[in-house]
């Protein structure tokens, strides 16, 4: 039995939550075009933003940022 828990001021169960953070994650990993625009996903800097994505492992926000700016520094969108 799944138990509730509060996400962003919403009520989800944690089979809930445990699927919406996975599907953020492959969010981060799948940067796309759009036109001519390549559009990345991108957690947010706050504080719940980073608990969320940092959940499981430390850094990652920052590691998720690193790689965004790694790629447009080096002139690869990540598209």
């Amino acid at each position: 039995m799944s138990e509730l828990v509060e996400v962003g001021g919403h009520c989800m169960t944690t089979a809930e939550k445990k699927e919406m953070l996975e599907g953020i994650a492959r969010s981060i990993d799948s940067p796309f075009t759009f036109e001519s625009v390549c559009v990345w996903c991108q957690p947010h800097t706050g504080a719940r933003g980073q608990n969320n994505r940092n959940a499981h492992a430390a850094n990652r926000v920052a590691e998720d940022w690193n790689r965004l700016k790694r790629d447009v520094a080096n002139g690869n969108s990540g598209c």
